[in-house]
C-alpha cells in the first residue's frame, strides 16, 4: 500500500470509528453491500468532483464576507474604546 493510500485508509478508519457506533458501522456495511450502496459509492468520486468546483467558485466569496465583517467588528470595537 501506497503511503499516501495508507493515510487516507488510516484518516477514514479514524473518521468512522470517532463517529458512528458499532451497530451504525454495521448497517453502512450491510448497505454498501446492496446494488444501490455499490452505486452511491462508485458515484462518490464525480460528487466530490463536482462539488469541489462549487466549492472553488464560492469559498472566494465567503472569505471576502468574513473579511469584511471582521473588519467591521474591528471597526466598531475601535469606535465603543474610544
Amino acid at each position: 500500500m501506497t503511503p499516501l493510500k495508507l493515510e487516507v485508509v488510516s484518516f477514514t478508519a479514524s473518521f468512522m470509528t470517532d463517529n458512528f457506533t458499532l451497530e451504525e458501522l454495521k448497517v453502512i456495511l450491510a448497505y454498501n453491500k446492496t446494488s444501490a450502496g455499490r452505486k452511491a459509492i462508485a458515484l462518490m468520486p464525480q460528487m466530490m468532483g463536482q462539488l469541489q468546483v462549487i466549492m472553488q467558485k464560492t469559498i472566494p466569496q465567503l472569505i471576502r464576507n468574513f473579511q469584511a465583517s471582521m473588519k467591521n467588528k474591528m471597526e466598531n470595537t475601535k469606535k465603543n474604546k474610544s
